[in-house]
């Protein structure tokens, strides 16, 4: 397996990508979104993340400390935290307290009781995402509300975690404790399921390479909310190839 970065003009690094092929220069020349980004091999080792600035990473692919590039002008500085002898540190301050009027105390008896029946549904979550584990996508996406959420930590290949709002299957090993950086939007870390019913249709979401393009069958909602099914395999939308696509009446 190949893999490579593309990188826009302003240095930041728009997407990693996989193929079982070597990449040429114009690998990209018809995308829309990477055809006029800089093509750079990289090696599987290497740490390169999509939307971080490539001056983030050394030359051999080590991403370097987060208060290195936000002092360097690379990272913006995290809402709620400051850098403090070399090191970021949360800064966020406790709200003052405010006197509880009976409508505050209705409000939070309401909650409450809503928070111990979450909690109830939540003890299923766990065992639901191991079941759903190498299960067909239209299962996975009906029964999402019974996934976990993801979290910094460590994931296997076929791993399932729900990331807004949507359910994403890990399709590379990885430990993201401590690289926050390293969450489900990374297309080279984690895959999004595609419906092959009209019924669990999600969000368009563009593919990045041939691991996540989609397949004949499948469906998906477009940005201005109409269904569409997908006649031939494909990486592009339905503006740029319609030839794809069958919008659902």
């Amino acid at each position: 397996m190949y893999e490579a970065i593309t990188i826009c003009a302003n240095g930041i690094i728009s997407g990693r990508h996989e193929c079982a092929k070597p990449f040429l220069s114009d690998h990209f020349a018809k995308s829309p979104r990477f055809a006029n980004d800089t093509l750079v091999l990289i090696g599987p080792q290497m740490q390169f993340m999509a939307g971080e600035h490539i001056m983030c990473y050394t030359e051999d692919g080590v991403r370097k400390p987060d208060v290195w590039c936000i002092e360097n002008g690379y990272m913006a500085l995290p809402q709620g935290k400051e850098i403090i002898n070399g090191e970021l540190v949360d800064v966020a301050k406790p709200e003052p307290e405010q006197p509880q009027s009976f409508k505050d105390f209705m409000i939070k008896m309401v909650e409450d009781a809503k928070a111990q029946a979450e909690s109830k549904f939540d003890g299923m979550k766990p065992l639901m995402t191991e079941l759903v584990k190498g299960k067909s996508a239209d299962i996975v996406i009906g029964t999402s509300g019974l996934i976990l959420p993801w979290t910094q930590g460590k994931y296997f290949i076929g791993d399932v975690r729900i990331w807004n709002g949507q359910p994403k299957r890990c399709v590379q090993a990885h430990d993201s404790t401590g690289n926050p950086s390293w969450d489900p939007s990374v297309a080279s870390l984690w895959s999004p399921y595609h419906g092959t019913s009209e019924a669990t249709a999600l969000p368009w979401a563009a593919p990045t390479g041939a691991h996540d393009m989609y397949k004949k069958g499948e469906y998906m909602v477009w940005t201005d909310g109409s269904k569409y099914k997908c006649l031939s395999d494909t990486a592009y939308s339905p503006t740029e190839y319609p030839q794809a696509w069958e919008v659902l009446k």
